[in-house]
């Protein structure tokens, strides 16, 4: 299976955040190859791996947003609190010798769902940002 799924239009237009995504989207592919080969431990150690790049990156990013005074950051938050407790979920499931077949399907969906959100949500704040004179740092 390809782990790199990232296509130019996710772009938010900040570099930093369009390699964070990427990588965040990559890892997700990873956690599905590593849960179809039924490789508990490769997987579990991923979602640690993406759950940790998740917080920090999203306390970057809400940072940003604060400070250019981007008008949709509650629910920005929001759906990042939700992420992290659905990847949480799953990384208990996983560690926890949940169905690998069930777990693989979440992570599908999580993926799914994450470039869903960069193109109908961060999306919203690439053209916040080059208002604000803040695109491709």
């Amino acid at each position: 299976m390809s782990t790199d799924f990232w296509v130019d239009a996710l772009s938010v237009g900040v570099d930093e955040f369009d390699c964070a995504h990427r990588e965040q989207l990559n890892t997700i592919g990873e956690i599905e190859a590593a849960l179809e080969r039924g490789d508990r431990t490769e997987a579990v150690a991923l979602l640690e791996h993406l759950l940790q790049h998740l917080v920090r990156h999203q306390a970057e990013e809400m940072d940003l947003l604060v400070r250019t005074g981007y008008p949709g950051t509650d629910h920005i938050h929001e759906v990042q609190s939700a992420n992290l407790n659905r990847l949480r979920l799953l990384k208990t499931q996983v560690e926890n010798g949940g169905p690998m077949p069930d777990a693989r399907r979440i992570a599908t969906e999580m993926r799914m769902a994450f470039v869903d959100y960069l193109l109908k949500g961060d999306i919203n704040f690439k053209s916040h940002l080059d208002m604000v004179g803040y695109g491709y740092r």
